[in-house]
């Protein structure tokens, strides 16, 4: 893979550019966002040619990028369905790549990882976090009728949860943050792999699997896979989690309708019974607020 052009490399200043003035806005009303180091850091804006390695668990394996980065808080947008599999049911399903239903990803998991493929025995299934605290992106892409929620975690506290997870059999997980490159330089990779084949071992297949179309950075992902020593698990792999899962608060879909949100809220509280804040984020609505804090002012002022 090469450099990143000086033309991509403007691009990307923009972007943080840009980034960091959003992070500037969200900081006002999150209760916690990213700290300048951790702001800086991410997306990453590199191919990975070579990923440094460390253990973090029995069997997780952390992004080395990541390491200084363990007490930062990290987002799953998510369905209804998948909240409730997790906060319920204690499970979580991972998907094999080439089972993926974004037609841009499922280029790298069809050419690489379907039946045949180079990578046919070492599959892997993924799963994705964000850094993102309250991302636009995030809600609206994700959103549905039915309505989205997110979840959160201090990183570390979700490698304990993946650590102690039980999958269907033995196998190592890998924790890494996305690297994200123009859509030419995934395609030659992904050319030259097919031609030349590449080495059978997990973090090579997961270097592959780390790299995202630059056009997706705002999603500012963490990416997550089990790789099973032996079986192939057929397109999804359902992990057990442990009773603690370590979640520290879920927010509801801003752009649903209230009555809609609060029903929502007491599903989660009072049937699920969760430990944890719930609550419709107010990302969309903090203006609102603002202006009818200053009207109630304005009233109190007239004569």
């Amino acid at each position: 893979m090469h450099d990143t052009p000086v033309s991509q490399r403007s691009a990307q200043d923009g972007f943080l550019r840009y980034s960091g003035v959003i992070s500037l806005c969200h900081a006002a009303t999150a209760e916690k966002v990213m700290d300048t180091k951790t702001r800086h850091s991410f997306p990453v804006y590199e191919s990975p040619d070579y990923v440094q390695w460390v253990d973090a668990g029995r069997r997780v394996k952390l992004d080395s990028k990541l390491a200084d980065h363990l007490s930062v808080k990290v987002y799953r947008y998510c369905s209804l369905a998948e909240a409730l599999m997790i906060l319920r049911s204690r499970s979580w399903a991972f998907a094999r790549p080439s089972a993926w239903p974004d037609v841009y990803e499922k280029h790298v998991g069809v050419e690489l990882f379907a039946d045949a493929a180079v990578f046919e025995k070492l599959p892997g299934y993924v799963k994705c976090v964000s850094l993102e605290y309250s991302s636009e992106a995030m809600w609206r892409a994700y959103s549905s009728p039915g309505g989205l929620v997110r979840l959160s975690w201090v990183l570390s506290d979700l490698v304990d949860v993946l650590d102690a997870a039980t999958f269907p059999e033995d196998g190592k997980i890998y924790l890494a943050a996305a690297r994200y490159v123009e859509a030419p330089t995934i395609r030659s990779e992904v050319a030259r792999v097919k031609k030349m084949g590449a080495k059978q071992v997990s973090q090579e297949a997961m270097r592959i699997l780390m790299m995202k179309r630059f056009g997706f950075a705002s999603e500012n992902e963490i990416r997550i896979c089990f790789f099973p020593a032996k079986k192939h698990l057929g397109d999804y792999c359902v992990a057990r989690l442990p009773s603690d899962l370590k979640v520290d608060r879920l927010l509801i879909d801003p752009y649903l309708p209230s009555w809609q949100a609060r029903e929502l809220a007491a599903m989660f509280t009072k049937d699920v019974k969760v430990p944890f804040p719930v609550s419709q984020s107010r990302f969309d609505t903090v203006y609102d607020s603002a202006s009818d804090k200053m009207k109630k002012r304005s009233k109190k002022s007239d004569p």
